[in-house]
């Protein structure tokens, strides 16, 4: 049967235990598809659609009046739910069994079984409401509505849709396992977690899916905590700039510095001549720092001042959006959060406003010009970016003017940190983060030519910090692939035909790089490479024949010439210089083509036996280590050659292989025959 189905996260299922549940009921309806070859559509097993209520919700009334939000995780607090009046209680009365289904919005699809409902319940507009005819099973189609079979459908309905939704009719049309009721309430009986007599190899797929879900959900698990780590790392680094820690050796190479007071003074004099030639307004002093408002300590020289003392800054506005003479063809471009990128840069804006909307609402304030600072301080909070272009923006955003001796490019890395305090203190303190709070945030200031110092060291740590999170952003993107790859076996037919198709060896070869990525977070170089294709052909006895190779015993193991010709030669791989020398990483232009690949049926078996051998490279005796990685595939190259498992000929052919590694002149030198027995035991337990 060619019916194709495949995982499909939902944003509102965040439930391991839901989550785990449809991919249970999946796999019992994909083994009703293959099993009995027969198919219907949801209006055949139903008695009727009919739509909800529609009214407000009220404190109190005569009806408990369900809507989709008051469910959750496929329960339903009843005391939660609020109440109406309706006025055609026949029609919309809930009843045992019914089943609801959400119409429209982020939750289209979202469906409840209703189980001893209140009396007098209804259920409101947004959802619609399907009852199992007499000859079906209401549960078995509660099992069909909470499986990726049915998500399959929903989604591939609303592709390309801006707001997703469903009505009667396309309900109707989704395709379900045509099966007898006995059969229904069967699979109904497994679908939560009984053994049912006959159904040995339902349940064997079913614990092999969970088992393989569970494996990629681990990976992901070390991803989230390599995010975590990502940022714990960003965070210390500003943190130690922003307490004068990261410029500690610096400060003692220069300790002619002018301290921060001498800034401080200067500023205030170019303040007053500014106030005095009135181009700004001269304000109210700000209060003296408090000992209780300095969070931590901070060199001799540097000074704790108030965000105002140092900067000048400007309130956005937000002109009304139901006066469409204020966004109609609009020329001016205006920012909200939404547009600020986090340390970025501003180049276009999603909104732009009229002349009319500058000359009512803005009036006498300036446009901003490119190259000026901007800040969030509602909402989210500590956003900064840099305009590149002319633009007006909300009032949730600052433009921030530095007076001289305050470097831009200072405030754009560390003000995020800074308002953090202080932002963390005012919800400690039950109060919000505003304009007043905003001039009176405590700010550490260092001098004119530390800022730069410190500019300058936590840009060369954030960049590197940058690579770190863009190969966990990539390492994410395959772990994604890996769950749909995992899954999409899961759901396939076991009776569909696949076509036979040569693999692509230079996409094999990128998809071997992506798997030591993936399942090993490591980029290995051509040695692993080499090895890996020989141990994919070689370690059992029938032989896999991935490859065509030849290979010689070279320094670091089999070694084939026209692999190395072709990794050169491959346009889905680049090569990247590290401490340890060259790698080989996937070229990010063609990471779309090898996520195709990856759950393309003509690779399922090599992406099997690459996620066996790199389980074999994870084992403690191995590590993921390169030695090791070469000790394995060096005896097991010797076993081949030799026909042999015996240790005594195995480390006689090592002493005679010749190598010119760090000192070692052979094998044996490099490997002690203790250690090289303990691989020996790992292959021939693996053959066995």
């Amino acid at each position: 049967m060619s019916l194709k189905f495949k995982f499909v996260p939902l944003t509102f299922l965040k439930d391991e235990v839901q989550i785990k549940h449809q991919i249970r009921n999946t796999i019992i309806l994909r083994y009703l598809f293959d099993k009995y070859n027969a198919t219907t559509k949801l209006k055949h097993l139903i008695s009727g659609t009919q739509y909800g209520y529609n009214a407000s919700a009220l404190k109190s009334g005569n009806n408990k009046f369900l809507r989709i939000s008051d469910i959750t995780d496929g329960k339903v607090n009843w005391n939660d739910v609020p109440y109406c009046d309706c006025t055609d209680e026949k029609t919309y009365l809930l009843h045992n069994n019914d089943l609801l289904i959400a119409r429209t919005g982020g939750t289209t699809g979202k469906s409840f079984l209703i189980s001893n409902p209140p009396k007098n319940a209804i259920y409101a507009g947004y959802l619609i409401r399907i009852q199992a005819n007499n000859e079906n099973n209401p549960e078995f189609i509660n099992l069909f509505l909470n499986s990726y079979i049915y998500w399959s459908q929903i989604v591939s309905l609303n592709k390309g849709e801006f707001r997703p939704s469903v009505n009667a009719e396309k309900l109707k049309s989704l395709i379900v396992p045509k099966v007898n009721t006995n059969i229904q309430n069967d699979v109904v009986r497994i679908s939560i977690g009984e053994k049912v007599k006959g159904y040995e190899d339902l349940f064997l797929a079913i614990d092999n899916a969970l088992s393989d879900y569970d494996k990629t959900k681990e990976i992901s698990s070390q991803i989230e905590i390599q995010k975590k780590y990502y940022e714990n790392i960003k965070q210390a680094i500003l943190q130690e700039a922003i307490q004068g820690k990261l410029t500690e050796n610096w400060r003692s190479e220069n300790t002619d510095i002018e301290p921060a007071s001498e800034l401080l003074k200067r500023i205030k004099a170019e303040k007053s001549k500014l106030i005095n030639g009135k181009k700004i307004k001269k304000e109210k002093d700000l209060a003296p720092i408090s000992k209780e408002e300095i969070p931590f300590e901070i060199p001799e020289n540097w000074m704790w001042c108030r965000f105002k003392d140092i900067v000048q800054f400007q309130i956005g506005k937000t002109p009304e959006s139901k006066r469409i003479e204020y966004w109609e063809k609009g020329v001016y471009n205006w920012l909200n959060i939404r547009d600020m990128e986090d340390y970025g840069f501003i180049t276009k804006t999603s909104k732009k406003i009229t002349s009319k909307a500058v000359n009512d609402v803005f009036k006498t304030q300036s446009i901003v010009e490119p190259n000026t600072l901007l800040m969030s301080f509602k909402l989210t909070v500590g956003k900064t970016s840099i305009s590149k272009i002319p633009l007006y923006h909300n009032e949730a955003i600052i433009s921030i003017f530095p007076f001289t001796g305050i470097e831009q490019i200072f405030l754009f890395n560390l003000l995020p940190l800074i308002t953090e305090f202080s932002v963390s203190k005012k919800v400690l303190m039950g109060q919000t983060f505003n304009s007043t709070s905003l001039s009176n945030m405590v700010f550490p200031l260092p001098p004119t030519s530390e800022q730069k110092a410190i500019v300058e060291k936590v840009e060369s740590l954030i960049s590197k910090c940058t690579v770190l999170e863009q190969e966990i952003a990539q390492s994410e993107q395959y772990a994604n692939m890996l769950m749909q790859a995992v899954l999409k076996e899961a759901f396939e037919s076991k009776n569909a035909v696949v076509e036979s198709v040569q693999m692509d060896r230079s996409i094999q070869l990128a998809l071997m790089q992506m798997m030591f990525k993936q399942n090993l977070g490591i980029n290995y170089g051509e040695v692993i490479m080499q090895k890996t294709a020989y141990n994919l052909d070689h370690l059992y006895p029938k032989g896999s024949s991935f490859f065509p190779y030849s290979y010689q015993s070279s320094n670091h193991g089999a070694f084939s010439v026209q692999l190395r010709l072709e990794l050169e030669s491959n346009p889905y791989l680049t090569t990247k210089s590290t401490e340890k020398g060259k790698v080989i990483c996937i070229e990010p232009k063609q990471e779309a083509t090898l996520q195709d690949a990856f759950s393309n049926p003509v690779y399922k078996g090599y992406i099997h036996s690459l996620t066996q051998l790199s389980e074999i490279y994870s084992l403690p005796i191995i590590g993921t280590k390169s030695d090791q990685i070469e000790l394995f595939n060096t005896v097991l190259k010797i076993m081949n050659d030799l026909g042999t498992d015996k240790i005594d000929e195995i480390y006689a052919s090592m002493e005679n292989w010749e190598i010119q590694q760090k000192g070692y002149k052979s094998k044996a030198e490099k490997f002690s025959k203790i250690e090289t027995e303990k691989i020996l035991k790992l292959i021939v337990k693996l053959r066995n």
